[in-house]
């Protein structure tokens, strides 16, 4: 298949072309259609909150045809005040640990829960590159997936370029919601 120029194959990613669509691949599209299926079997919506994929996650969620029956919205919240206005993460604790880290993640989901009153929601945060962010170096990535009874979080060290490490971000969490109700 080729878009904007760019040859697709299963397994491989473009986002960004002339038209900025994100184009998933089948088996990232397969997960989603089963993640949505778990979610919908107990009744549940999906939300997210993303900092460094930018509206990616959002936008591959809602590839899918018949999104609108689990997913309920996404927030993303680049800069720090916007995660304390949105998504409550206490000013003091953004200013001491800044976003780059578990706990950040962590809270970005669950305020999302709470935000759109969904039952699971997944979280991104970290560093794209191509250069570091102060200590943190380029590709390290946290996510996050919570849901109404406990939340967890996974921390990534990917290398490659920006585009690349935001992309397998949004594989990884997509990953961890579906082993969440898979378990």
């Amino acid at each position: 298949m080729q878009e904007n120029g760019t040859n697709l194959v299963a397994g491989e990613f473009s986002a960004g072309g002339e038209s900025g669509d994100v184009l998933a691949s089948a088996d990232l599209t397969a997960k989603i259609c089963e993640l949505f299926a778990k979610a919908k079997s107990r009744n549940w919506s999906i939300s997210c909150a993303e900092s460094l994929t930018g509206g990616w996650l959002a936008a591959v969620l809602t590839s899918v045809p018949g999104a609108s029956e689990v997913f309920a919205g996404s927030v993303t919240t680049y800069q720090l005040a916007q995660k304390h206005r949105l998504l409550g993460l206490s000013e003091d604790f953004l200013a001491e640990q800044g976003p780059y880290n578990h706990q950040t993640a962590a809270q970005m989901a669950e305020g999302c829960n709470q935000l759109f009153q969904t039952q699971l929601a997944l979280a991104t945060t970290g560093v794209a590159g191509p250069g570091p962010d102060g200590q943190v170096s380029a590709g390290s990535v946290w996510v996050a997936v919570a849901t109404c009874d406990q939340t967890q979080t996974w921390e990534y060290h990917f290398s490659g370029q920006r585009q690349e490490v935001r992309w397998r971000t949004v594989q990884q969490v997509v990953d961890r919601a579906l082993a969440t109700l898979s378990s």
